[in-house]
């Protein structure tokens, strides 16, 4: 008698409890198993990919911003560079390494050939004020835009191309052909969004700036006119 209880006690003692719901309630739906159904994986994926498009729309934007606002800065501190180079010397070395005489260094852009550059020139000697390929002027450097980013105007003048010129030894600035008004607009923007822009102002008087927010004749350089040496035309 004792070793029959004793195994009784045994078997008490490893026993596991098991509390299955019976058929008729799991058809009933009374009871779930673990899992996600497939419309709720699909309305998850589709959550998170709406998400990383958004992002990422997002990231491309503000790339396409500061690309923008790097494109303007970088076109006025390569003037600001011409106008200084036509400050300290009226040499340019060539391709060759030679030392030519200039009448002036400055800045070309035409339009109607490719609005993603621009160019950077000495004036041959006798000098006209304007880039002049055939007129064999030195060629500095061709600047590309960032990717994205396009000139879309130059205000302040008739015609697609403009030359902004600075000759020794003042320096004395041209801007050819002749604006409208007492300085010309440089407006880069970006390509897919064009109403982004950005305007870089140079007037008749040699001042260079980026105008954040205005538009080309907004303000009137009036002091720095008077203030400046005198501009010259051809």
């Amino acid at each position: 008698m004792e070793k029959i209880t004793h195994n009784k006690k045994r078997r008490r003692l490893f026993h596991v409890p098991c509390f299955l719901p019976a058929p008729r309630l799991r058809r009933a739906g009374m009871f779930r198993e673990n899992g996600y159904t497939i419309l709720e994986l699909m309305v998850v994926v589709s959550i998170v990919s709406a998400l990383c498009f958004f992002v990422a729309f997002g990231l491309i934007k503000v790339k396409l911003q500061f690309a923008l606002s790097h494109t303007a800065y970088q076109f006025e501190q390569n003037l600001r560079k011409t106008q200084e180079m036509s400050l300290l010397t009226n040499q340019y070395k060539d391709e060759n390494g030679q030392l030519q005489p200039v009448a002036g260094f400055g800045g070309y852009i035409d339009l109607s050939q490719n609005n993603k550059e621009y160019t950077l020139y000495a004036d041959h000697v006798p000098g006209n004020q304007m880039y002049n390929a055939i007129n064999e002027d030195y060629l500095v450097s061709t600047v590309k835009l960032e990717p994205g980013i396009i000139i879309a105007q130059i205000q302040n003048i008739i015609g697609d191309q403009v030359s902004i010129n600075f000759k020794p030894p003042n320096p004395i600035t041209s801007i050819q052909p002749l604006p409208s008004q007492n300085r010309i607009c440089v407006v880069f923007a970006i390509e897919s969004y064009p109403d982004h822009m950005k305007r870089v102002s140079i007037n008749t008087a040699g001042l260079i700036e980026v105008l954040d927010g205005q538009n080309c004749n907004d303000t009137i350089d009036s002091s720095s006119s008077e203030s400046a040496p005198p501009t010259e035309q051809p």
